[in-house]
């Protein structure tokens, strides 16, 4: 058996649920050969009694060791760079959880790793729904994708998750500036992976290998969602945006991430009534601005892409007002 670490697995927690149950148990398990071994270390920011609960659990339950790290300090960013700056592992690997992995996710990570110096590794995914059962309908990746990997990271959401990448620990020591803003509340995997992929000399996209499994949990969706956050998010995407000469495939890329990006937070602060009319104009204004200032609507577009364009800018703007007009009735 190899002495060094291979993989941290790594865990940021923000509470208990039988969710994080099924996740642990999937890490747990997971097969291995002679040739690698794997810590797991698991940031919890629950509750002083939920993380006795949790510690209860993982030292009665599980004879792998599982180490622990609590922190009263809530925060997306913070947990996530806590656990990098506390793993051992040669590779890095993220595990939200409310999520779960197949039992020979690391084998087969493993072996895809040997056949070549790899410093970014993104596998794809699977979806599911609260029961842990994969959902009919799959998340279907574009098929340039791997020849445009870069294009899809920065001017779309395909490539955004965390968990989907599996990068080696010494490049995070690369890094020569890193932000630990957590007023953030949506987007911070973007803000992460971004100075990752930079610095990286090889990235690999591994399509077929669909061993994670996304819960899709209202609750995660909501958990540090709030106007400012999305509003600062939306700011500094654009910051980092802004300066990059974009060619007509990449603003066509870049003008449906930013609908998407604006949209879907939106709705769940709508849902939620946690947005204000004012914050939901500034906001609106905000895209528009930026839609303007960047030349998107100017895109030359086939008819099938021009087609879908105006599908999804009409139909999500108007939504959007609509479901807002009826909240702001009640």
């Amino acid at each position: 058996m190899v002495d060094n670490i291979y993989f941290s697995v790594l865990i940021p927690n923000y509470g208990f649920s039988h969710h994080l149950i099924d996740c642990l148990n999937s890490i747990v398990n997971q097969k291995q050969n002679s040739f690698f071994s794997y810590e797991i270390v698991l940031y919890d920011q629950s509750e002083n009694d939920v993380f006795l609960k949790i510690k209860s659990i993982c030292k009665d339950r599980y004879k792998k060791d599982i180490r622990l790290i609590h922190s009263d300090v809530k925060g997306v960013y913070l947990a996530r760079h806590s656990l990098i700056n506390a793993a051992a592992g040669k590779y890095i690997v993220f595990i939200d959880s409310d999520d779960y992995v197949d039992e020979d996710y690391l084998l087969t990570i493993f072996n895809e790793l040997q056949k070549k110096d790899i410093d970014i590794l993104i596998t794809h995914w699977k979806y599911c729904g609260e029961d842990g059962v994969d959902s009919l309908e799959q998340q279907v990746l574009p098929s340039d994708i791997s020849t445009n990997l870069m294009d899809y990271f920065l001017f779309t959401d395909y490539l955004n998750s965390i968990w989907a990448k599996i990068f080696k620990r010494e490049l995070y020591n690369k890094l020569d500036y890193i932000s630990y803003d957590d007023s953030i509340s949506n987007g911070d995997d973007f803000i992460i992976s971004l100075p990752l992929m930079r610095h990286a000399s090889t990235i690999s996209f591994c399509p077929f290998i669909k061993k994670y499994h996304y819960r899709t949990v209202q609750t995660s969706i909501t958990h540090h969602l709030t106007f400012e956050g999305c509003k600062k998010t939306l700011n500094l995407r654009n910051g980092i945006l802004s300066g990059i000469e974009m060619n007509s495939f990449q603003k066509a890329l870049r003008l449906g991430s930013l609908l998407n990006n604006y949209s879907s937070p939106v709705q769940v602060l709508i849902r939620t009534n946690n947005i204000t009319k004012k914050d939901f104009f500034d906001l609106t204004f905000d895209v528009i601005k930026i839609i303007n200032e960047e030349k998107l609507f100017g895109v030359t577009l086939d008819k099938k892409r021009a087609f879908l364009f105006n599908l999804i800018v009409k139909k999500r703007l108007n939504f959007l007002w609509f479901i807002f007009w009826i909240r702001s009735k009640k």
